[in-house]
């Protein structure tokens, strides 16, 4: 399992991330591929979910042992962010929020410049496996995750309320949720082919032909 992501430092320097069962992030610069420095260490338990917040110069991990850290990008310090009950599977934001989704049947929101607990979200019967952020122009984001009872449901987290939820869209677990224009669109555990969402955009994941895809709109419809 390697989770990643790529951001910006401070100088403008572009930084892969990549993470995983060795409990260690990787970090190389983009342009030349050379480590940025040794791999971070901290966390008791593989990790599963990477994100980064580059205009406010933080890296986010979180994994099997329960916890999301908080890596500063300028001195490579970390706090760790605690509350979850389970594995922290999700990770997600948009600047103006930090979103993590878990085994123990929760979305919690995050303040990304304190880290401070802002919302505890329920709903789920089950673990959520994945979690999105929709950015707005003008209103706070809008959290959408998906897990084991196979629904995605679309949070307002200025309520810290759930709004739409999808009826159950795959015959198994929802693995992953991701925006893709004005869609977003879930994966799932059925042994069958993803489907293209929106436009006609290439939406395979490779190296995961088990996954299936379903699409729903931001206002919470299905789409056609």
């Amino acid at each position: 399992m390697r989770m990643g992501c790529a951001f910006t430092l401070a100088g403008g320097r572009a930084v892969i991330a990549a993470a995983g069962h060795d409990k260690k992030i990787h970090l190389w610069y983009a342009d030349s591929g050379e480590p940025v420095r040794p791999p971070l260490v901290g966390h008791t338990a593989p990790i599963r979910a990477l994100a980064a917040i580059p205009a406010a110069g933080w890296l986010l991990s979180s994994g099997e042992d329960q916890t999301i850290r908080r890596w500063n990008t300028t001195n490579w310090q970390s706090e760790v962010l605690t509350g979850h009950t389970g594995w922290v599977v999700g990770l997600a934001t948009d600047e103006s929020v930090v979103a993590s989704s878990s085994f123990d049947s929760t979305v919690r929101l995050w303040d990304p410049v304190t880290g401070a607990q802002r919302a505890q979200l329920t709903g789920h019967t089950g673990w959520i496996g994945a979690v999105a952020v929709v950015p707005r122009v003008s209103e706070e984001a809008a959290i959408f995750s998906a897990g084991d009872d196979a629904t995605v449901r679309r949070w307002d987290p200025a309520e810290a309320t759930a709004g739409k939820r999808t009826p159950p869209a795959h015959a198994g677990a929802m693995t992953a949720v991701a925006l893709a224009g004005p869609l977003v669109v879930s994966g799932g555990e059925e042994r069958r082919n993803p489907l293209v969402a929106g436009e006609r955009r290439d939406t395979r994941r490779r190296g995961v032909p088990r996954r299936t895809g379903n699409r729903t709109r931001p206002d919470g419809r299905h789409a056609a």
